[in-house]
């Protein structure tokens, strides 16, 4: 009897597993924020402004997450 060896398989969903986690981290931190400023206009009565504040500190943090993510991975496949 052949032993097949699944550690290819293990590492490729390893591997998936790691970029959904780096795409659904950008997107809820892009979301949240978006959302954040959303309630902000409707309680201030202003209308484009903190959405667009938030939109724009939700990409620099969703940015931030991804960049310290790969990082990490880089570090340890190194």
């Amino acid at each position: 009897m052949v032993k097949k060896d699944n550690s290819n398989w293990k590492s490729a969903i390893k591997t998936v597993g790691q970029v959904s986690q780096i795409g659904f981290t950008f997107a809820f931190s892009v979301l949240i924020s978006v959302g954040i400023g959303y309630w902000l206009d409707n309680y201030v009565g202003t209308d484009p402004l903190f959405k667009l504040v938030f939109l724009v500190l939700g990409l620099l943090s969703g940015g931030w997450s991804v960049y310290k993510t790969l990082s990490g991975l880089i570090e340890k496949d190194e």
